[in-house]
């Protein structure tokens, strides 16, 4: 079973707040390790970004589905050249600096095509043993 979420923002960069909120709001339910949530956070942030720049559209959709141990965004759709240039995997050294850093980020990036153009797509995952999750135990030592 999976809950999914859709959260369809104005795009500027005022509503990025609003889109962590619903991110941290989703990973408690699913008890995601802090620095998992922060990856995902900065992933979906810097691709919000990114659109601003190469896709301006009046606004922007992000659907949030919540897995047994995994959340994965998808975002879009895009229709810009450039922005699925800079998050191919194929992308030149002027552009690498995205895809390398989404990819980084998060436990799987990919790029799909649809309707309307294509959508991105991230997820991130439960680790077993981790600590320190949203909603969950705090570390031993750490002060809350």
């Amino acid at each position: 079973m999976s809950d999914t979420i859709r959260l369809e923002v104005p795009s500027s960069t005022s509503f990025l707040p609003v889109v962590r909120m619903v991110l941290g709001g989703a990973a408690a339910r699913l008890d995601l390790p802090l620095d998992a949530l922060e990856d995902l956070r900065l992933a979906v942030e810097e691709l919000f970004c990114a659109a601003l720049s190469c896709d301006p559209a009046e606004r922007y959709g992000f659907t949030i589905s919540l897995g047994p141990e995994t959340i994965t965004v998808a975002a879009g759709p895009f229709s810009s050249p450039e922005l699925r240039s800079r998050l191919s995997k194929e992308a030149d050294h002027d552009t690498f600096e995205l895809t390398h850093l989404l990819s980084h980020m998060v436990r799987s990036l990919a790029l799909e095509d649809g309707e309307g153009g294509f959508t991105v797509v991230v997820s991130e995952a439960l680790s077993a043993g981790q600590t320190g999750s949203v909603g969950g135990p705090m570390p031993k030592g750490s002060h809350g």
